[in-house]
Order: C-alpha cells, then sequence, then structure tokens
C-alpha cells in the first residue's frame, strides 16, 4: 500500500527499477548508478519480472556466504545491467509491455517472456540455465 501511494504521490512509477537498499546500490557500477538516477524507482521492472524466481535460484546454494558471495557476483551485476537497459529504453510502449509482463508473471509464475524484448542484455553464464 505505501509503494501505491508513492506512485499516487509521483515519487515512484508502476515500472521502474526496484528501490535499492544502500548498500546495495553501492554495489553497482557507477554507470548504472548514473543512469538509475535518471529514472523513479518502480512497483515492478525488468528486474523483477527476470528474476522472479530469484529465491529459487539462491536455494541452489547450501550457505548464507554462498548466497550472498552469487547475488553480489553474479545477480546484482546483471540485474544493474538490465535496470539500466530499461532506462536507456524506456518508452510508453515497452512501460506497458512491462506491465503485461509483470501481470503474466504473477498470474502464471512464468517470466520467460523477457527473452523476447530486443537487445536486452544476455544473462551471465552461470544464468543461463535458470533464468
Amino acid at each position: 500500500m505505501p509503494q501505491l501511494l508513492n506512485i499516487l504521490k509521483g515519487d515512484m512509477s508502476v515500472i521502474g527499477y526496484r528501490p535499492l537498499v544502500l548498500k546495495e546500490y553501492k554495489e553497482y557500477p557507477e554507470e548504472v548508478r548514473t543512469v538509475l538516477r535518471e529514472s523513479r524507482p518502480g512497483l515492478s521492472g525488468i528486474g523483477s519480472i527476470v528474476f522472479r524466481n530469484e529465491e529459487e535460484i539462491l536455494q541452489n546454494f547450501a550457505t548464507h556466504e554462498e548466497k550472498d558471495e552469487f547475488y553480489f557476483e553474479t545477480i546484482h551485476p546483471y540485474k544493474g545491467q538490465l535496470e539500466a537497459w530499461y532506462v536507456k529504453h524506456k518508452s510508453i510502449v515497452m512501460y506497458f509491455r512491462l506491465i503485461g509482463m509483470t501481470v503474466e508473471a504473477v498470474l502464471s509464475g512464468d517470466s520467460r517472456s523477457w527473452k523476447k524484448l530486443p537487445g536486452i542484455p544476455q544473462p551471465p553464464e552461470e544464468l543461463e540455465g535458470v533464468l
């Protein structure tokens, strides 16, 4: 509910990058942070769609340390690339397309439709079989 109020106030958008804690934001390269500063955070976004099953992906790692390492070395950098890609390719068509993909991912649990987006960054090798 608070995020819906933030959307109505104009502090957030329906589609954008997910709001980050400072630690995660600082882990992005400066070029990604610069791009993200050009946009408002969103209730959903390309990173949320692609990583709809993030918890399942992380469950493949036995210990907390391994999960953190895998997240910050593999998942997090790719999320940054995806979020920067969205900001650079933002349009009204893309906005509504991602709203549709979000609904599809929530209702069906399937979030693979993002692979059809033109020019989207390819996942790192470690993620290819799980996304």
